[in-house]
């Protein structure tokens, strides 16, 4: 069904199929879990700079919709889905409520280039990385995959944009292994590089297996300058929100 909502003295309507799309749809455009972003974002580009934000894990464009609008028309939203079906209501979102600034790419974030297995969930929002809660049977495909070292040192300097003013991740666990990848320091630019371009990042951290810890994250982001707060989810303790910004 289509569900319609005011935000910011714009009218949107988005397609929500199932009740995993509409606790999406509920956290972004009713609870507004992400308003601690609105300042950064009402910002972003204001200069007349290119300025760049980062939708990983888009499931159906609810975020890079609700940024779209709050944003200047001249800020480049890059949105991040791998699952085909999300995918295609991501596209379909945007063409409905004729978003020309979010820019919408078919692959996973992950520490490497590449392939990686993609484990699929009965809800449309906890397919992942990793082989966990994803429902009654384990199914999964391999899909294309690019590291966040990759998308800022090559994809986003082709667009014009060498600063992000935000990095959004709802990744279902990936968000350790984006991070590992960017500490790795393949290539030869240092971990430190890649974070000096960006300002500010909004996590949804998931502690799902032992080695996934928020606190992890949080020194990472720490070691490198940024001022960092932690909120635990309502929902569920092992769940929550790292809000990162210099």
């Amino acid at each position: 069904m289509n569900k319609h909502v005011k935000i910011f003295g714009k009218d949107i309507e988005v397609l929500v199929e199932s009740d995993a799309d509409n606790s999406v749809f509920e956290e972004i455009f009713v609870d507004k879990d992400y308003g601690v972003c609105d300042e950064v974002i009402k910002k972003t580009g204001v200069s007349g700079i290119c300025g760049a934000i980062l939708d990983i894990g888009a499931h159906k464009g609810y975020f890079s919709i609700y940024a779209s609008v709050l944003c200047s028309t001249n800020v480049k939203i890059f949105s991040y889905e791998p699952e085909e079906k999300n995918f295609a209501m991501l596209k379909e979102n945007l063409r409905m409520n004729r978003i020309k600034n979010v820019f919408a790419k078919n692959v996973a974030v992950n520490g490497n280039d590449g392939m990686c297995e993609l484990f699929l969930s009965d809800d449309s929002h906890n397919h992942s990385i990793f082989a966990m809660d994803v429902g009654n049977s384990i199914v999964s495909r391999k899909v294309n995959c690019v590291s966040l070292r990759t998308i800022i040192e090559k994809h986003l300097v082709k667009e014009g944009c060498e600063i992000v003013d935000l990095v959004k991740m709802d990744c279902e666990g990936a968000e350790f292994e984006i991070f590992g990848g960017v500490e790795s320091e393949d290539g030869g630019v240092s971990g430190e590089e890649i974070f000096k371009k960006i300002k500010s990042f909004c996590i949804e951290y998931h502690e799902f297996l032992p080695e996934m810890r928020a606190e992890k994250l949080v020194n990472i982001l720490k070691k490198h300058g940024y001022k960092v707060d932690v909120k635990k989810s309502r929902y569920d303790n092992r769940m929550g929100f790292i809000w990162a910004r210099r």
